[in-house]
Protein backbone atom coordinates (compact mmCIF):
# COMPACT_ATOMS: atom_id res chain seq x y z
CA UNK A 1 0.00 0.00 0.00
CA UNK A 2 1.08 3.52 -0.93
CA UNK A 3 2.26 5.83 1.99
CA UNK A 4 2.70 9.82 2.40
CA UNK A 5 4.70 10.93 4.74
CA UNK A 6 6.47 14.00 6.39
CA UNK A 7 9.64 15.06 8.47
CA UNK A 8 10.04 17.14 11.64
CA UNK A 9 12.70 18.63 13.13
CA UNK A 10 12.92 19.60 16.65
CA UNK A 11 15.91 21.43 17.52
CA UNK A 12 17.30 21.95 20.83
CA UNK A 13 20.50 23.90 19.46
CA UNK A 14 23.24 21.80 19.67
CA UNK A 15 22.58 19.33 23.20
CA UNK A 16 19.87 17.39 21.07
CA UNK A 17 17.80 17.09 17.82
CA UNK A 18 15.04 14.73 17.05
CA UNK A 19 14.36 14.03 13.41
CA UNK A 20 10.77 12.23 13.09
CA UNK A 21 9.03 10.73 9.87
CA UNK A 22 5.45 10.63 10.07
CA UNK A 23 3.57 8.56 7.50
CA UNK A 24 0.16 7.61 6.49
CA UNK A 25 -2.04 5.18 4.81
CA UNK A 26 -2.48 6.57 1.53
CA UNK A 27 -4.94 4.45 -0.13
CA UNK A 28 -8.16 4.11 -0.67
CA UNK A 29 -10.40 4.59 2.69
CA UNK A 30 -13.24 2.62 0.49
CA UNK A 31 -11.11 -0.55 0.51
CA UNK A 32 -11.25 -0.22 4.32
CA UNK A 33 -14.76 0.68 4.66
CA UNK A 34 -16.26 -1.99 2.08
CA UNK A 35 -14.06 -4.63 5.01
CA UNK A 36 -15.57 -3.12 7.81
CA UNK A 37 -19.16 -3.66 6.60
CA UNK A 38 -18.24 -6.91 5.61
CA UNK A 39 -17.19 -7.69 8.56
CA UNK A 40 -20.10 -6.06 10.44
CA UNK A 41 -22.20 -7.69 8.15
CA UNK A 42 -20.80 -11.20 9.31
CA UNK A 43 -20.75 -10.04 13.16
CA UNK A 44 -25.07 -9.56 12.90
CA UNK A 45 -25.68 -13.01 11.68
CA UNK A 46 -26.02 -15.83 13.64
CA UNK A 47 -24.29 -19.09 14.12
CA UNK A 48 -21.70 -20.10 11.33
CA UNK A 49 -21.35 -16.41 9.90
CA UNK A 50 -20.87 -14.55 13.18
CA UNK A 51 -17.16 -17.00 13.68
CA UNK A 52 -16.34 -16.21 10.55
CA UNK A 53 -17.19 -12.18 11.07
CA UNK A 54 -14.98 -12.47 14.51
CA UNK A 55 -11.97 -14.13 12.37
CA UNK A 56 -11.94 -11.73 10.09
CA UNK A 57 -12.07 -8.56 12.58
CA UNK A 58 -9.59 -10.30 14.58
CA UNK A 59 -7.07 -11.06 11.51
CA UNK A 60 -8.00 -7.58 10.02
CA UNK A 61 -7.13 -5.27 13.24
CA UNK A 62 -3.98 -7.70 13.69
CA UNK A 63 -2.64 -6.89 10.18
CA UNK A 64 -3.57 -3.25 10.12
CA UNK A 65 -2.24 -2.43 13.89
CA UNK A 66 1.10 -3.30 12.40
CA UNK A 67 1.15 -0.58 10.19
CA UNK A 68 4.47 2.03 10.78
CA UNK A 69 2.80 5.61 12.08
CA UNK A 70 6.32 7.31 12.66
CA UNK A 71 9.84 6.80 12.73
CA UNK A 72 12.34 8.99 14.48
CA UNK A 73 16.13 9.36 15.39
CA UNK A 74 16.96 11.03 18.17
CA UNK A 75 21.12 12.40 18.56
CA UNK A 76 22.49 13.87 22.23
CA UNK A 77 25.29 14.95 22.63
CA UNK A 78 27.56 12.99 24.45
CA UNK A 79 25.39 10.34 24.75
CA UNK A 80 24.19 8.72 21.63
CA UNK A 81 21.62 7.87 19.12
CA UNK A 82 18.30 6.67 19.88
CA UNK A 83 15.88 5.20 16.75
CA UNK A 84 12.10 5.06 17.81
CA UNK A 85 9.61 2.99 15.64
CA UNK A 86 5.70 3.55 16.46
CA UNK A 87 2.72 1.38 15.09
CA UNK A 88 -0.54 1.60 15.12
CA UNK A 89 -3.86 0.61 13.34
CA UNK A 90 -4.62 3.77 10.93
CA UNK A 91 -8.34 4.25 10.57
CA UNK A 92 -9.75 6.50 7.27
CA UNK A 93 -12.80 7.43 6.59
CA UNK A 94 -14.37 8.17 3.24
CA UNK A 95 -15.02 11.77 1.92
CA UNK A 96 -12.80 12.92 4.70
CA UNK A 97 -9.09 13.26 4.39
CA UNK A 98 -8.61 13.04 8.23
CA UNK A 99 -7.22 9.71 10.30
CA UNK A 100 -6.74 8.79 13.88
CA UNK A 101 -4.64 5.71 14.63
CA UNK A 102 -5.57 3.08 17.53
CA UNK A 103 -3.59 0.36 19.08
CA UNK A 104 -0.32 2.32 19.85
CA UNK A 105 2.82 0.41 19.93
CA UNK A 106 6.25 0.86 19.89
CA UNK A 107 10.10 0.00 19.84
CA UNK A 108 13.26 1.83 20.88
CA UNK A 109 16.77 0.79 19.93
CA UNK A 110 19.74 3.01 21.92
CA UNK A 111 22.93 3.07 21.03
CA UNK A 112 25.63 4.54 22.80
CA UNK A 113 27.81 7.01 21.52
CA UNK A 114 30.79 4.98 22.30
CA UNK A 115 29.29 2.12 19.99
CA UNK A 116 28.77 4.16 16.94
CA UNK A 117 31.99 4.41 14.39
CA UNK A 118 30.31 6.60 11.68
CA UNK A 119 26.93 7.92 10.00
CA UNK A 120 26.54 7.36 6.69
CA UNK A 121 24.46 7.95 3.27
CA UNK A 122 25.18 5.13 1.24
CA UNK A 123 23.75 4.05 -2.41
CA UNK A 124 21.72 0.99 -2.55
CA UNK A 125 21.38 -0.38 -6.23
CA UNK A 126 17.68 -2.00 -6.56
CA UNK A 127 16.66 -3.52 -10.45
CA UNK A 128 17.19 -0.16 -12.54
CA UNK A 129 17.01 2.53 -10.09
CA UNK A 130 19.58 3.69 -7.00
CA UNK A 131 18.00 4.76 -3.75
CA UNK A 132 20.10 5.99 -0.44
CA UNK A 133 19.93 5.05 3.18
CA UNK A 134 20.88 6.33 6.53
CA UNK A 135 23.50 3.97 7.74
CA UNK A 136 24.82 3.91 11.54
CA UNK A 137 27.70 1.75 11.62
CA UNK A 138 28.52 0.36 15.05
CA UNK A 139 32.39 -0.33 16.47
CA UNK A 140 33.64 -4.18 16.17
CA UNK A 141 33.12 -6.02 19.09
CA UNK A 142 36.45 -7.94 18.32
CA UNK A 143 39.04 -8.06 16.41
CA UNK A 144 37.54 -10.43 13.24
CA UNK A 145 33.75 -8.35 13.23
CA UNK A 146 33.63 -5.73 10.49
CA UNK A 147 30.62 -4.16 13.05
CA UNK A 148 27.24 -4.05 12.57
CA UNK A 149 25.45 -2.25 9.82
CA UNK A 150 22.19 -0.08 11.37
CA UNK A 151 19.24 1.47 8.79
CA UNK A 152 17.63 4.35 9.97
CA UNK A 153 14.10 4.64 8.54
CA UNK A 154 13.96 0.98 7.34
CA UNK A 155 10.02 1.15 7.19
CA UNK A 156 9.79 4.69 5.99
CA UNK A 157 12.32 5.82 3.04
CA UNK A 158 13.06 9.35 3.34
CA UNK A 159 14.11 11.08 -0.13
CA UNK A 160 18.03 11.86 -0.55
CA UNK A 161 17.38 15.74 0.79
CA UNK A 162 16.10 14.41 4.11
CA UNK A 163 18.30 11.43 4.67
CA UNK A 164 20.95 14.41 4.12
CA UNK A 165 19.76 17.02 6.48
CA UNK A 166 19.41 14.43 9.36
CA UNK A 167 22.91 12.97 8.22
CA UNK A 168 24.44 16.64 9.01
CA UNK A 169 22.31 17.56 12.02
CA UNK A 170 23.09 13.93 14.07
CA UNK A 171 27.04 14.57 12.63
CA UNK A 172 26.75 17.88 14.49
CA UNK A 173 25.27 16.57 17.61
CA UNK A 174 27.27 13.55 17.82
CA UNK A 175 30.51 14.57 16.36
CA UNK A 176 31.00 18.27 16.93
CA UNK A 177 30.16 18.97 13.17
CA UNK A 178 29.26 22.53 11.82
CA UNK A 179 25.84 22.22 10.44
CA UNK A 180 25.14 25.16 8.07
CA UNK A 181 22.14 24.27 6.07
CA UNK A 182 19.94 22.42 9.13
CA UNK A 183 17.84 26.43 9.53
CA UNK A 184 16.39 25.39 5.78
CA UNK A 185 13.10 26.53 5.29
CA UNK A 186 12.10 24.70 2.55
CA UNK A 187 9.33 22.25 3.32
CA UNK A 188 7.96 20.94 -0.63
CA UNK A 189 9.44 18.12 -1.49
CA UNK A 190 8.41 16.18 -4.72
CA UNK A 191 6.86 12.80 -4.38
CA UNK A 192 8.87 9.62 -4.50
CA UNK A 193 6.55 6.40 -5.70
CA UNK A 194 9.28 3.22 -5.66
CA UNK A 195 9.07 -0.14 -4.87
CA UNK A 196 10.65 -1.41 -1.34
CA UNK A 197 13.49 -3.01 -0.79
CA UNK A 198 13.59 -5.58 1.59
CA UNK A 199 11.46 -4.67 4.35
CA UNK A 200 12.05 -0.40 3.44
CA UNK A 201 9.20 1.48 2.26
CA UNK A 202 9.27 4.88 0.83
CA UNK A 203 6.66 7.51 0.30
CA UNK A 204 5.76 11.21 -0.30
CA UNK A 205 7.91 13.19 1.76
CA UNK A 206 8.25 17.18 3.43
CA UNK A 207 10.14 18.44 5.84
CA UNK A 208 9.13 20.78 8.49
CA UNK A 209 11.07 22.71 11.23
CA UNK A 210 10.17 23.64 14.60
Amino acid sequence: MGRTSRSEIVDHSLIQKSYIVHSDANGSPWADALAWSVIAWLLLRSGYYTWMGLLLAGGWIKLKSGTVTSESLLAVGSLGLQLTTSRGLIIRFPFSSSTFTLLRSGSNVFLPLSDIQDITLNEVIYGWGIRYVLVVIQKPKVDTDDGKLIIAYEELMPRLPQLERVWRGIRSVLFDELDQKDSDTDTDLERENKPPIGQLRNGDNAIGTS
